[in-house]
């Protein structure tokens, strides 16, 4: 598999538009909570969420749309994606 990770820290966003569209991703709080969270262009989309490190519930999503964007208010967030190897050659 091929891997990419970014991370977020509070009131920061990023807009992901991959060359290729990644088999997952991937939200993990490395702070205990991470307050206002956005996710979009996604199977499960979140609004405002919070995400809790003892309860990641914004693993393996799907992307659904070209363009992805990740947003947060409060806290730290890694934004991992997966590609499996065939899918980037």
């Amino acid at each position: 598999d091929n891997e990419a990770i970014f991370f977020l820290r509070g009131n920061e966003s990023i807009e992901l538009m991959p060359n290729c569209q990644p088999k997952a991703i991937s939200l993990l709080p490395l702070t205990t909570i991470a307050a206002g969270v956005s996710f979009e262009g996604v199977k499960w989309p979140l609004h405002h969420a919070t995400l809790k490190q003892g309860y990641p519930y914004a693993v393996s999503n799907v992307p659904r749309a070209s363009k992805m964007k990740v947003s947060l208010e409060k806290g730290i967030v890694a934004v991992y994606l997966c590609w499996s190897a065939a899918e980037t050659k």
